[in-house]
C-alpha cells in the first residue's frame, strides 16, 4: 500500500457536537440520551431515573460508594458515579472512562453528563467533558469492512453547570488529543514523511496559518548536517514551521519543537523485532506540535505560537548514517556519532537551532526520545527538564490536564559523558544509563539563549490507554500543551 497522497484523506472524523445547560437534566428529557452519567459527591442520593436494575447485585449495590451502572426504560444506560474534591484531573478522568465502560458507550452515542450534585464543578466540568470526547473519537481501521467504519460522531451534553469557556477549553484539548492519536496511529506506509508534510501543509491552508517547509536537501545545503545524517540529503520529509501570531504587537511568543521520525527502524543499529513494533507512532512529539499551534488558532489565544515539525525516516540504506561518523549541525557544533538509534536528538538539534533564532519567550522540545525515560517513570507519566519556571509552569498545567508529569534533573557534572575527543559533543553515551538525562542535556547546547523546556513522551504509549483515553497510543503531550498554552494566555 502506498502512502495517502490526499491529505484530506488523514483527518480524523468530525468531533461530537457539544452544549452546556445551567439547568438540571430532567426525567422527561432521559429517552434522548443512550447514556447517562451522573456525578455525585460521596454520599450518594437515590438514582435520578426510575431504573430497571439489571441484578440483585447492582441492586445491593445502590447506596455506597461506588460506581454504579443500570438500565432504564427504553434501553439507555445511567452510571451513577462518586467523585470527591479531592481528585486531581488523571483521578477525575478515570471515573469518567470508568462510567463510559460500565455502560458500554459506543461511537455515535448521545452522552448527558448530570453534575448537579457536583461540587467544584469547573474542575469536574472540563475533565467530565475532555473524557467524554476522547472516549467516542474512533481511531482509523483500514478495513473494507463496514461495521468496522465509524457510524455518526454523537454528542456530548452537560447539565447542572455554567461556564461556556471551561467546556470549549476541554473541547480543545480534546480536539488536540485526538488529532494526536489520529495521526500517531497511521501506519507507515500511509503517513510516511512527505504524506506528514503534505498533511501539515493542508492543515495550515485549513486554519490559515502560516506554512513554510524546508526540504532535506535544502537543510543539507544550509548546514544542518545533525539533520542529514538521520533523513539523508535527498531524504523525504523535511523541516516543517507553522506560525499562529495572534495580531498582538508585544505578545508572547513559544515554540513547540516535535520530533517527527515516521519509522524508526534504529538505523544501521537495528532495533529489534520486538521494539521496531509500533515505531510508525515515533512521529508523535510532531502531531501533537501540530495539534497545539492548530489549537491556539482555534483558541483565539492572545500570544504568538510557532510549530517546528522536524519530519524524517531512520532507515538503512548504503547512505545510512554510521558509528563514528562526524556530523556538523545548522549551529556550527561537531557531533560525534555514537548511535544511530539516538537520531531523535539529531533531528531536534538542527530544528531548536532555527526555532531559536528569532526571540522565543520559550522553546518547547515534545519527542518520544529515549527507553530510558520508560525505565524511569514507566509508562504512564512522562518526564520534563528545562528552565526551573518553565518546569514548574509545566507541572502545574499537567495537574489541569490530567497528563502527569515529573520533573527530572540535568546535573552539570553529567554533561562529561558527552564529551569527545574527535568533536564537540558526542551524540550519546555509550552506555544507555541516564540517556534520557544525556539527551536532554544535548538538546539543551542548541537552544541558544531561549528558555527551553523539554518534554520526554514515555507515555505517548501505554497497554490499555492513560486517563480518560482508551487507546494503546495515548496522544500525550497534546492536551498538556493547551492547558499550558491557556495558562501563558492568561498571564
Amino acid at each position: 500500500m502506498t502512502a495517502a497522497r490526499d491529505p484530506v484523506s488523514l483527518d480524523p472524523p468530525a468531533a461530537p457536537e457539544v452544549a452546556l445547560h445551567s439547568t438540571s437534566l430532567r426525567k422527561g428529557q432521559a429517552h434522548r440520551f443512550d447514556i447517562i452519567l451522573q456525578l455525585v459527591g460521596a454520599q450518594r442520593g437515590r438514582l435520578p431515573f426510575e431504573a430497571e436494575l439489571t441484578t440483585a447485585r447492582v441492586k445491593h449495590r445502590i447506596g455506597r460508594d461506588e460506581p454504579v451502572a443500570v438500565t432504564i426504560a427504553g434501553g439507555g444506560r445511567v452510571a451513577q458515579l462518586p467523585v470527591s474534591s479531592s481528585m486531581d484531573a488523571f483521578a477525575l478522568q478515570r471515573v469518567i472512562r470508568k462510567g463510559l465502560e460500565m455502560t458500554d458507550a459506543k461511537r455515535g452515542a448521545r452522552i448527558a453528563i448530570d453534575l448537579r450534585r457536583m461540587p467544584h464543578k469547573r474542575k469536574v466540568l472540563v475533565n467530565a467533558a475532555y473524557g467524554a470526547l476522547v472516549w467516542l473519537a474512533p481511531m482509523p481501521v483500514i478495513s473494507g469492512r463496514r461495521d468496522l467504519n465509524p457510524g455518526g460522531a454523537g454528542a456530548v451534553e452537560l447539565f447542572g453547570a455554567a461556564g461556556r469557556h471551561f467546556m470549549e477549553q476541554a473541547a480543545h484539548a480534546a480536539a488536540a488529543n485526538v488529532l494526536t492519536r489520529w495521526l500517531c496511529t497511521q501506519p507507515g506506509n500511509i503517513l510516511d514523511p512527505d504524506a506528514f508534510v503534505a498533511y501539515a501543509r493542508h492543515r495550515a491552508q485549513a486554519h490559515a496559518l502560516d506554512f513554510e517547509h524546508t526540504s532535506c536537501a535544502e537543510l543539507a545545503a544550509k548546514g544542518a548536517g545533525a539533520f542529514a545524517a538521520v533523513a539523508g540529503k535527498a531524504g523525504r520529509g523535511g523541516l516543517v514551521h507553522l506560525r499562529y501570531r495572534c495580531g498582538q504587537r508585544r505578545a508572547k511568543r513559544y515554540a513547540f519543537v516535535g520530533k517527527g521520525v515516521c519509522y524508526d527502524t534504529g538505523g544501521l543499529n537495528l532495533k529489534p523485532h520486538r521494539s521496531m513494533l509500533g515505531m510508525h507512532a515515533d512521529m508523535a512529539g510532531a502531531a501533537a506540535a501540530l495539534a497545539t499551534v492548530i489549537a491556539a488558532k482555534e483558541m483565539r489565544a492572545a500570544i504568538d505560537v510557532d510549530a517546528w515539525l522536524a519530519i524524517a525516516e531512520n532507515v538503512v540504506s548504503p547512505e545510512a548514517m554510521k558509528p563514528g561518523d562526524i556530523v556538523t549541525a545548522a549551529n556550527g557544533t561537531t557531533i560525534e556519532l555514537v548511535h544511530t538509534d539516538a537520531e531523535g536528538r539529531l533531528l531536534l538539534a538542527d530544528a531548536l537551532h532555527y526555532a531559536t533564532k528569532e526571540r522565543v519567550d520559550a522553546a518547547i522540545t515534545l519527542a518520544t526520545l529515549t527507553g530510558s525515560m520508560a525505565v524511569a517513570l514507566g509508562t504512564r507519566i512522562g518526564g520534563v527538564a528545562g528552565d526551573p519556571r518553565l518546569v514548574e509552569s509545566a507541572i502545574a498545567a499537567s495537574h489541569l490536564s490530567g497528563e502527569r508529569l515529573h520533573a527530572f534533573p540535568l546535573p552539570a557534572d553529567y554533561r562529561d559523558q558527552l564529551e569527545s575527543k574527535v568533536a564537540d559533543i558526542a551524540q550519546c553515551a555509550v552506555s544507555s544509563e541516564a540517556d534520557h538525562i544525556l539527551a536532554a542535556l544535548f538538546l539543551k547546547e542548541f537552544a541558544g539563549k531561549a528558555p527551553w523546556l523539554h518534554l520526554d513522551l514515555s507515555s505517548s504509549a501505554n497497554k490499555d490507554g492513560l486517563g480518560a483515553v482508551p487507546t494503546d497510543l495515548t496522544g500525550f503531550g497534546a492536551s498538556w500543551a493547551v492547558h499550558w498554552l491557556i495558562d501563558h494566555a492568561r498571564h
